[in-house]
């Protein structure tokens, strides 16, 4: 029987989360100075791919610990219309690229761009060497260690997202918008997500492997969250084209009610809907589960703590807020990971016939532009 290695990477997210932690908390107390956090007033953070997803997940996190303006975009837009745009004392910027490789060409566009214009830049990379990390001003090491088979990546993401979190806090201990106790507190709680994800791995299989069914038989799904977990939904649809090929698309929570929900076909539509019950968007959650069942969607909404009616818990505490994005999207991995695409299906389409990026630009071949 063929290796599921997609599935073998999330069942070892929890282990990663604690082999990486000690090390990744060290590295964020060490890369930027007190003075350098004192001096930042806004913080961009850039990325493609899964690692926009990290970006978007760490940004309510940074806002809220940090109490600076933050805000995560696609590298694109950090190139060709953010950069050129920066208000002055840029030094007083600072934007956060990550990329495990450091080689897409927009990633390094766009550190150049943010970099010629006068923001502090950052590079969170696994590759320290890579023309991406050339160009920051400084570099923030991260990197999973290797792992068997090629699959749409977890660890990466994993990684990148709980570096980014170890940062936020960093921020906020030294800025004394939160104490030293409180940041004690907070890194307790991040690392006590491997426990969270590695419980949710075992009790939510049997669930996951019955709605992968309807996944299974779909041509398209949707994924919908809000405010961090609206990451987890763009990884999770992100997960599904890379995997399988299905079309899917996030979308945020409240912006079903005004558009998705008008789609033709919804007994067709699988969707899954991320509800922590403790962020700020669950009571308009709870109100979207049930428009989806009224609607006839197979519809699967994740949630923590105390048992919804027709939802599936994944911890019996609540999540912290601030660290949803990580388990959420870990999860979701897991769950597109026991997809069936079919016996012709392959990862990534096997990069192969119009799917070997050998006729045009692909991500890292595409012409770099500075604006």
């Amino acid at each position: 029987m063929e290796k599921n290695f997609m599935l073998e990477q999330a069942l070892s997210i929890p282990s990663l989360i604690r082999e990486l932690y000690q090390e990744a908390e060290r590295r964020t107390h060490l890369i930027l100075s007190t003075p350098e956090i004192f001096e930042t007033r806004q913080l961009i953070l850039f990325g493609c791919g899964d690692s926009l997803a990290a970006a978007e997940g760490a940004e309510y996190t940074f806002s809220r610990l940090t109490a600076i303006p933050t805000r995560a975009v696609p590298a694109m837009e950090a190139s060709r219309y953010l950069a050129p745009t920066l208000s002055q004392p840029a030094k007083r910027i600072l934007a956060i690229g990550i990329s495990n490789s450091g080689a897409p060409a927009r990633m390094i566009e766009a550190m150049t761009a943010l970099s010629a214009h006068g923001a502090r830049t950052v590079a969170l990379t696994g590759k320290t060497d890579s023309p991406m990390a050339r160009a920051a001003k400084t570099v923030l090491e991260v990197s999973a260690p290797p792992f068997s088979g090629e699959a749409p990546g977890i660890r990466g993401y994993a990684a990148a997202q709980l570096t980014l979190y170890l940062l936020a806090i960093r921020f906020g201990e030294v800025l004394g918008t939160i104490s030293m106790n409180q940041a004690a507190a907070l890194r307790k709680s991040l690392l006590c997500c491997a426990d969270v994800l590695e419980g949710a791995l075992k009790s939510c299989e049997d669930p996951f492997r019955a709605f992968a069914v309807s996944l299974s038989g779909s041509r398209q799904a949707e994924f919908l969250g809000s405010g961090p977990c609206r990451a987890s939904a763009g990884f999770a649809a992100a997960k599904m084209v890379e995997a399988v090929g299905t079309s899917a698309w996030a979308q945020d929570t409240e912006e079903f009610a005004h558009l998705n929900l008008f789609l033709r076909d919804p007994m067709q539509t699988p969707t899954i809907l991320f509800a922590p019950s403790a962020d700020p968007s669950f009571s308009r959650c709870k109100e979207v589960f049930q428009a989806l069942q009224v609607l006839g969607r197979p519809t699967l909404m994740l949630t923590d703590g105390a048992a919804q009616d027709g939802a599936l818990s994944i911890s019996a505490k609540p999540i912290d807020p601030l660290f949803v994005s990580l388990v959420y999207s870990c999860l979701s991995g897991f769950l597109v990971s026991m997809v069936d695409g079919g016996p012709d299906c392959a990862y990534f389409r096997a990069h192969s016939g119009p799917w070997s990026e050998k006729e045009y630009p692909d991500v890292r071949s595409s012409q770099i532009q500075l604006f």
